[in-house]
């Protein structure tokens, strides 16, 4: 076909026609390139898609995952580098001092031991003390898990975890050691074989992951101890200790305490987490049943179910015999454990008192427990009845009178062992010694009394300390103001005193702390705040909660024991005795704050609380709950949701802006070089300067009166100096510390978790700073001694100018309402008072060495939820409220935490009543509030609320990953307003608290001299180096392997689409080849084509249909299966020849004759061409015939053609040489003639 078109060139152009042949040899060499590339190029298969899209789909994985885990490391990259240990550095200051203070601070955490764990059982079957028991070959069999060194508990878990130093832990084992006293090795053993991992997720060797888990360890009675171990643990020694530890802590909720989860065995859902096990049921039984003495220790952070204790009895029935002692401890710390056989053995007589009330069998007692609905609203419907108020009372009503147990009866049967109950090993007498207000006497307004007791030991053998508690019952009036029969007012705990050794402690009241919150205005006075009716209040001298002290020598000034003082008039505080302020209803009726009675009385809920009695003829026994409310309904929901809004009274307070960065000299910065110049930013770092103190400034600004003045130039000029984004980052970026503003001189002030001592554990688990790790103060509270809370306080003072620290999130003084609360070791009692006297104490010591306080968690966060909390104004004020109130005018704390929950629809930190109308203006507060754990990402803790209540400081140490509800409008003049404001507050509070403690006056072991300003160390963050480096590998590696995937699947597509283009053949390539040969581009090519395809379908039109059907059905199944792809497109039917018109007939006959037999055979060529196209075009192979026979078949007839055709090439050139003349006109050369 080729050579029949060249022909026409010969004729009609000689020029063209040597171009024609150049070319032509130029369209060999490119159709060969041609079937190269053809031969070269296998198409993919399926599977090699499949696994290349796979392929990119996991690196598009990797790679997403990456950038998430670098968006994730950088907002999150504080907490990261404290975890890693490479953020802000905990270090002590001079490693010699520091390790010499722990020492000392190690002997108070032993004295609080000694003094914090209550002996409450001390009783054989004959009724004869069985402790102390004797050290003469003083041999011990210890059993149960808690006794193991993994297993013993010596911190909770969360945020009031402590982290011990591993060279100041001392196990339960290693106590008995260190008192020489040898322990039975064979059991330990047992216990050991039996955890294998277990201890991973227990107490302090449990991991940072796995801290949570409640997971009980104990093995199968029978098997573990058979007859032959316990024949042998026998004549070892005729004493077992069994200790009973139940781990818990903020991230255990009630839930995990509804039931039992066993190591290696089923888990027992009919008992409760704080009930014994029926493994530890069979094994104190049998231990009854072997050994002369048994033993229980309670390592528990909330009270467990003691029922067996008194009874013998199980809690499935069983009678399983009575232990002949048992000691309750909290959570031990670093080295309370020594505690343990010192008390046994008589080295040290116990002295400590319980803190709550133990009831038998608390599922049925513990009433409060129905308080909660559900998760989000719970009803303290017990109303000012809590703990021993409730039992006390109670009684008094008669509700136990037909109370049977065990052979007890009405009071006894329900409460095993009272608030305030404690045994020791020698006896007291108590004498009243001195009253400054007669018994007998008128009490007014600003009345306070003390009462000095004269206690001495009256046994023969052994020293010990006594608590004297004060006790007083109130006029009672049905229908009037709510009052429990009998309500703690103060107590004192004696030194150490030698047999017939004597000392006077002292004990004090007001007339205001016998008030009660008449929130109804039930006695009809016309007020409604806190107020003593007249009447006789009676004040006894008691052991407990129950007991008044017998034999008391009163010296006539007290009957048996007993003071009475008379309010002739009722008495109204309309105004608060230490600050001065009003004091009126901020949650009750028509005036409540967000206009929802904290008491929900306005929803349609029903809610009622426990009442003496009341007119409408509920009683005591009728008004007791003993089942949960129902959940609110949809309507009362929304109303209540409704409600939880921001504060609006500062929108018009409010509306500019205040001035900034306006520098106003060294004499306005808080911290200084040495020689009084300005410090810079490198200073608070580097540590290459010496820094103090500007005392000056920083004792004035830690005067109340200027703090508390608003128009005080000072105070105006200092915060003037500071820029909008260092208010922001003091305020939303204060994460266990607050950040430094240069502009004020401010350096870093580091705060840490508590109330154990400092816990750097959340954050930084590896720390293995020397902080003292106290015992929890579930057990700190059976101390009864403010001393030791003094003292506490010191050392937490002590380790933060060791460890360049300033505060501490501590004391926690919310109410343990019951067994079930997980967090009850983070607190030290049922009761208001004893906790508000301990905060007070804990603070004044902490204050005293220069550390301040956050008093937490403000208020109502009993039972671990994010819940509504709901209760009268009067329980608000008089239980929940008392012990921060306490705190703040007693202890002189300068901040204070508030909580997750909700107090009615709002959450606390929200809430401006509670914040700034009782705790700032009641109260006179002065200091700083936080939040607790706030990311910004809640819907209830917002920082426009916080803001606006008064509160501020937001507890994030994350403050990239700050959501919005955690961010301050820097646009917004109430926002920013009140932002500096709580700038104010905090630099207040590091002022008072450094004042304090420069001008202390105790002096004991534990006073330190406060240091001045140090530079805040940082570590090396290596890991963002690594993660860096990671970044650059695995995105050059996802780059490299995408274009190793790309290139291909280009390729793939690219042929693909060529072969679809030109139908596949390899005339179509060939055609393409000629035409880019003869300069022609794909367009002209494809117009060509079009032109050739018309004219064929013009003669064939059915088969050109049928052609395209079958390329487009050839086109559909492409890539179907591997032969389809192998087998290529279909070859289409050449297109028709078309031969130019011969030139014009030479004049030469010869010629002429010679050129007319040529176009003879060009003819007949070309016939033969036009059938052979034909017969190619009826054998054009379908999808189905595509095999090596047709293509064998076609080719031969292919190269047939060519060869004709270049017979016919040969003999036109040997004529055109022969006989044409060189301008081709067939006229002879006429130079060459």
């Amino acid at each position: 076909m080729y050579a029949a078109l060249s022909c026409g060139i010969i004729f009609t152009d000689i020029p063209a026609r040597e171009c024609f042949f150049r070319r032509g040899i130029r369209k060999n060499k490119r159709r060969k390139d041609v079937k190269k590339e053809k031969k070269e190029y296998k198409p993919s298969t399926a599977r090699q898609l499949a696994v290349r899209i796979a392929t990119a789909a996991f690196l598009l994985i990797v790679m997403i995952a990456l950038i998430v885990g670098d968006t994730f490391a950088r907002r999150y990259a504080v907490s990261i580098s404290n975890f890693f240990g490479t953020g802000e550095q905990i270090q002590a200051v001079d490693e010699e001092v520091a390790n010499e203070a722990a020492k000392t601070s190690d002997g108070l955490v032993r004295s609080i031991a000694d003094e914090g764990i209550a002996l409450l059982r001390n009783e054989d079957e004959e009724g004869n003390a069985v402790l102390p028991l004797s050290k003469e070959n003083a041999t011990i069999n210890l059993f149960g898990w808690g006794a193991t060194d993994a297993g013993i508990l010596l911190s909770g878990d969360g945020s009031g975890r402590s982290n011990p130093h591993e060279d100041l832990i001392v196990t339960l084992t290693q106590a008995f050691t260190e008192n020489e006293v040898f322990f039975n090795q064979e059991i330990i053993n047992i216990y050991e074989r039996h955890r294998t991992t277990q201890d991973e997720d227990w107490g302090l060797s449990a991991t940072l992951i796995n801290r949570s888990s409640t997971t009980l360890k104990e093995p199968v009675t029978s098997k573990a101890f058979p007859a032959d171990v316990m024949q042998r643990a026998k004549e070892f020694s005729d004493t077992a200790v069994i200790v009973l530890s139940r781990y818990s802590g903020e991230f255990l909720g009630s839930g995990t305490q509804s039931k039992q989860k066993k190591y290696g065995l089923p888990t027992d859902e009919t008992r409760e987490y704080n009930q014994i096990t029926t493994e530890k049921q069979s094994l104190i039984k049998l231990c009854n049943e072997t050994f002369e003495n048994v033993i229980i220790l309670f390592n528990a952070g909330s009270m467990m179910d003691m029922t067996f204790v008194e009874t013998g009895i199980a809690p499935d029935g069983e009678d399983i015999g009575k232990p002949e002692a048992a000691l309750n401890a909290g959570y031990l710390g670093q080295s309370g454990a020594a505690a343990v056989p010192r008390l046994i053995y008589g080295d040290v007589t116990p002295s400590a008192k319980l803190a709550d009330t133990v009831v038998y069998n608390p599922r049925q007692n513990e009433l409060t427990r129905y308080n909660e609905i559900n998760g989000s609203d719970i009803v303290y419907s017990e109303g000012v009845y809590v703990g021993y108020k409730f039992y006390e009372t109670a009684a008094a009503q008669g509700y136990y009178d037909d109370v049977t147990f065990e052979g007890k009866t009405g009071y006894d049967a329900v409460v095993e062992y009272p608030f305030g109950f404690g045994l020791s090993y020698t006896d007291f007498s108590w004498e009243v010694a001195e009253v400054s207000l007669n018994s007998g006497s008128a009490l007014d307004k600003d009345a306070e009394v003390t009462v000095k007791v004269r206690v001495t030991n009256t046994g023969d053998t052994y020293s010990g300390r006594d608590v004297v508690q004060l006790y007083f019952t109130p006029p009672y009036y049905k229908n009037e103001v709510e009052k429990p029969v009998i309500s703690l007012v103060d107590f004192a705990k004696t030194p150490e005193l030698a047999p017939g050794e004597s000392s006077v402690v002292t004990l004090t009241f007001t007339a205001y702390d016998l008030a009660s919150y008449d929130c109804y205005d039930k006695n009809a006075n016309g007020y409604a705040t806190w107020e003593l009716d007249e009447g006789n209040y009676t004040f006894r001298l008691m052991t407990d909660a129950h007991t008044p002290k017998a034999n008391v020598n009163d010296n006539g000034l007290a009957s048996g024991g007993e003071l009475t003082y008379r309010v002739s008039k009722d008495i109204a505080y309309t105004t608060d005795p230490v600050s001065g302020a009003d004091v009126t209803n901020r949650f009750t009726g028509d005036t409540a704050y967000l206009g929802l009675p904290s008491d929900g009385s306005s929803l349609s809920a029903g809610w009622t609380y426990l009442t003496r009695g009341a007119d409408t003829g509920e009683d005591w026994a009728s008004s007791v709950r003993t089942s949960r409310y129902s959940e609110l309904s949809g309507e009362d929901r929304t109303a209540v949701e409704a409600k939880a809004i921001a504060y609006d009274g500062y929108d018009d307070v409010y509306t500019q802006m205040p001035e900034f960065e306006k520098d106003a000299g060294v004499e306005y910065k808080l911290v200084v070089r040495e020689d009084g110049t300005a410090a810079s930013g490198n200073d608070f770092t580097s540590g290459s300067v010496t820094l103090k103190y500007n005392d000056e400034l920083m004792f004035y600004l830690a005067d109340p009166a200027h703090y508390n003045d608003p128009t005080d130039e000072k105070w105006k000029t200092f915060l003037d100096q500071l820029s909008k984004e260092e208010i922001r980052l003091i305020v939303e970026d204060a994460g266990y510390g607050t950040k430094a503003a240069y502009s004020i001189g401010k350096n870093v002030w580091t705060d840490q978790d508590g109330p154990s001592g400092f816990n750097t554990s959340n954050f930084n688990p590896t720390n293995d700073s020397k902080l003292t790790a106290f015992p929890t103060e579930n057990m700190v509270g059976q101390t009864w001694s403010k001393d030791l809370l003094f003292r506490m306080g010191q050392v937490i003072g002590v380790d933060a100018n060791n460890f360049n620290m300033s505060n501490i999130y501590a004391p926690g003084v919310n109410i343990h309402k019951n067994s079930f609360g997980a967090r009850n070791y983070e607190y030290y009692s049922e009761d208001s008072v004893l906790s508000g006297l301990y905060a007070a104490q804990f603070s004044l010591g902490a204050k005293s060495n220069g550390a301040g306080v956050y008093v937490k968690h403000f208020v109502n966060y009993d039972y671990q939820t994010n819940g509504r909390v709901w209760e009268t104004e009067q329980a608000l004020r008089e239980i929940y409220l008392k012990p921060f109130e306490i705190a703040i005018k007693e202890g002189g704390a300068t901040g204070v935490m508030s909580s997750f929950n909700r107090f009615g629809p709002q959450w606390t930190g929200g809430n401006h009543a509670l914040i700034n109308d009782i705790l700032r203006e009641e109260w006179g507060f002065n200091g700083v509030v936080i939040s607790d754990y706030m990311d910004g990402t809640s819907d209830i803790m917002k920082m426009d609320q916080s803001l606006r209540a008064r509160s501020g400081l937001q507890l994030n140490p994350n403050v990239n990953a700050a959501g919005a509800n955690g961010r301050i409008d820097l646009n917004d003049p109430v926002d920013v307003n009140l932002a500096r404001l709580t700038v104010k507050d905090v630099v207040y509070a590091k002022c008072n608290v450094y004042y304090a403690a420069k001008n202390n006056t105790i002096q004991n072991e534990f006073t330190v001299t406060v240091s001045g300003p140090r530079a805040t160390k940082y570590g090396f963050d290596w890991w963002i180096m690594l993660l860096v480096f990671i970044n650059i590998i695995v995105f050059g590696l996802l780059v490299w392997r995408a274009l190793a995937l790309a290139l291909p699947l280009i390729k793939d597509i690219r042929m693909r689409r060529a072969a679809k283009a030109g139908a596949g053949s390899d005339e179509a390539a060939y055609a393409v080849a000629d035409f880019a040969v003869s300069g022609a581009d794909e367009t002209s090519y494809a117009a060509y084509g079009a032109s050739e395809t018309a004219a064929a379908g013009e003669e064939q039109p059915e088969e050109a249909e049928a052609s395209e059907a079958e390329a487009s059905e050839a086109e559909e199944s492409e890539a179907e299966t591997p032969e389809a792809e192998e087998a290529g497109s279909e070859i289409p039917a050449p297109a028709a020849v078309v031969i130019p018109a011969p030139a014009a007939a030479p004049s030469d006959p010869t010629v002429r004759a010679e050129m007319d037999a040529m176009h003879e055979q060009i003819a007949e060529l070309t016939r033969k061409v036009d059938a052979l196209t034909a017969a190619l075009a009826a054998k054009k192979p379908t999808a189905a015939q595509r095999n090596a026979e047709k293509r064998k078949e076609l080719s031969d007839q292919m190269k047939n053609m060519d060869d004709k055709l270049s017979a016919i090439n040969e003999m036109l050139s040997a004529m055109t040489r022969d006989r044409g003349g060189a301008d081709g006109s067939g006229a002879p050369d006429r130079k060459k003639k």
